[in-house]
């Protein structure tokens, strides 16, 4: 078994009671991870102690009952759904849910644990809309749900999988031209509160959401909809708003898109000569100063919208691969591959795209990615600029100051690299079962500024879309990038000749600022800027840091 590089005679020792009953109850309660890693913090404070051969024996042989079984059938729903960057939910023809992607868990939370009733979908119009899917040619139709007790109408576009028996579902959400209230108002004579109201309810606000929205009683409310129903010719909300959405339609030329260019992350994908595909988001100015981003675990891809802003405004072209495991990216067939895989994509997206040279900004784990295309490449990569990096571990120290639920990670990497695993999948297991709305809480619990920042509805909104990046792929990637976190890939960095600027906050908890500095230290070509109020979450309550430094780099190299 491993030993702890800082010391030079560690001995194993006995199982605590505690421990184990920590692990019994997680057996039967994931709710209970919290208490799991501070038992094991907790046991392995003691001097000289590792994870002793019986409590891994019991972790192994409670593994099954932590991570849930699926079907072959269900596996091949997973990825196929899980690939797909619109909210999908796949439901069987008795009306089950058997499986919820990132996007659509994101929009639905908990309710889609429901069946289709937590989605509002009736049981007669379930059936209904599956006799329209089988008459179709492309087996393809749309399903209207009715007004439910919020009186909130929704649609879905519905299409047989290619898997017996599986329909996927899709929300489809109106869209409102420019052209169209003018429309409605010369046809049919609604007035600019019926205007209001109809938009409300195309937005899929309920009666009481638009009454507050308005400043008006609920009562008041219902007249318009009475009203505009009556005008419109139609009986119900969800008639309405079937209508409407086939004018809007019409108004809308084929691939008009939803917000400003400057504002938009676009998806591509490139494909290497064996016809592997390797998803690809760009965002910024296209042609502008060519920035490859190399993504790290948590902040997801240009989820800000002021980074994309200022990604314009600065003229940098960013692009991202989606690395192995992640978004719609296959995952390589050998962990211990995961960094050449990584590499040999970011070259596939450089050549395809014609760009011979790139400023690389890089966050968190994508730091240690960043370093192995440079030292493959160093002609290709004219500098590194890395935020909130997560460096190479090299001593237990490191992990002196991380919160428990980070902590515990880095404690198995050097004493027991077999638990990494388990504890991930006992973490991805967890993460889909508190879904967006508690994957802060579960990332940053205890941290007090991070947990600040995450509190601002944007960042907010920017980790939960980030949580769909993640998910993906039952977290494959992310399972990689946290055995590279915790690994010593120090040898790596070494390699890399071009000039390293690392971005870092002084009250970062997961990579302390004293560790980082350390690392700087140690050679010239590594220079340090330290953020005083910042945490981890620098990527998202500093996002102008990296990018304008990203531009600097760019105009000393030559590429601006």
């Amino acid at each position: 078994m491993p030993q702890d590089r800082d010391r030079d005679d560690v001995q194993g020792g006995s199982l605590p009671l505690a421990l184990g009953d920590a692990l019994a109850r997680l057996a039967g309660d994931p709710a209970e991870f919290e208490n799991f890693v501070s038992e094991v913090v907790i046991a392995t404070r003691e001097a000289g102690q590792i994870v002793s051969s019986d409590f891994e024996t019991l972790v192994r042989e409670s593994l099954p009952l932590l991570v849930t079984t699926t079907t072959a059938r269900q596996q091949a729903v997973a990825v196929h759904l899980d690939a797909l960057a619109e909210p999908c939910v796949a439901v069987e023809e008795n009306g089950a849910v058997l499986h919820v992607n990132a996007s659509a868990q994101l929009m639905f939370g908990a309710a889609a644990e429901g069946g289709i009733a937590g989605l509002g979908i009736d049981w007669p119009g379930f059936v209904r809309f599956l006799e329209r899917v089988r008459a179709a040619p492309d087996q393809t139709a749309i399903l209207v749900c009715e007004e439910g007790r919020d009186e909130v109408a929704r649609m879905w576009l519905g299409r047989r999988m290619a898997i017996a028996g599986v329909i996927c579902l899709s929300p489809v959400t109106p869209r409102w031209p420019a052209r169209l209230s003018g429309l409605l108002a010369e046809e049919f004579g609604l007035s600019p509160r019926e205007l209001s109201v109809l938009r409300g309810l195309m937005d899929g606000h309920s009666i009481d959401a638009i009454a507050e929205g308005d400043g008006r009683a609920p009562g008041t409310i219902r007249q318009s909809v009475k009203a505009l129903l009556a005008k419109l010719g139609v009986r119900s909300q969800t008639q309405a708003v079937a209508m409407v959405s086939a004018m809007a339609a019409g108004l809308t030329p084929a691939g008009a898109p939803l917000e400003p260019a400057a504002e938009t992350v676009t998806s591509l994908t490139v494909r290497d000569r064996l016809g592997r595909t390797v998803g690809l988001r760009r965002y910024g100015a296209p042609g502008g100063v060519p920035v490859l981003l190399c993504h790290g675990t948590l902040f997801g891809i240009g989820e800000l919208q002021a980074e994309r802003r200022l990604a314009v405004d600065l003229g940098l072209d960013i692009l991202a691969c989606e690395r192995p495991g992640y978004g719609r990216t296959p995952p390589c067939k050998a962990r211990t591959a995961l960094l050449e895989a990584a590499v040999d994509d970011m070259m596939l997206t450089l050549d395809t795209l014609g760009i011979e040279r790139v400023a690389v900004l890089a966050h968190d784990t994508g730091f240690a990615h960043a370093a192995a295309l440079a030292a493959r490449a160093p002609g290709r990569v004219a500098g590194i600029v890395a935020v909130s990096p997560v460096i190479p571990a090299r001593t237990s120290a490191q992990a002196s100051g991380m919160p428990p639920q980070q902590q515990v990670f880095a404690w198995a990497a050097r004493h027991a690299p077999w638990l990494i695993e388990i504890l991930t999948r006992i973490g991805v297991q967890r993460m889909r079962k508190l879904g967006p709305a508690g994957w802060p809480h579960a990332v940053f619990a205890g941290v007090e500024r991070d947990m600040a920042v995450l509190s601002e509805p944007e960042a907010l909104a920017a980790f939960r879309s980030a949580y769909a990046f993640n998910i993906a792929q039952s977290a494959l990637g992310f399972r990689g990038d946290v055995a590279i976190a915790n690994s010593d890939w120090s040898a790596l960095l070494y390699k890399v000749a071009v000039p390293i600027h690392l971005i870092h906050g002084a009250l970062n908890r997961t990579v302390p600022i004293e560790a980082v500095a350390a690392l700087s230290r140690s050679s010239n070509a590594i220079v340090l800027e330290t953020v005083a109020d910042a945490g981890h979450t620098l990527v998202y309550s500093g996002p102008q840091s990296g990018l304008r430094a990203a531009f600097a780099l760019a105009v000393r190299s030559g590429l601006a």
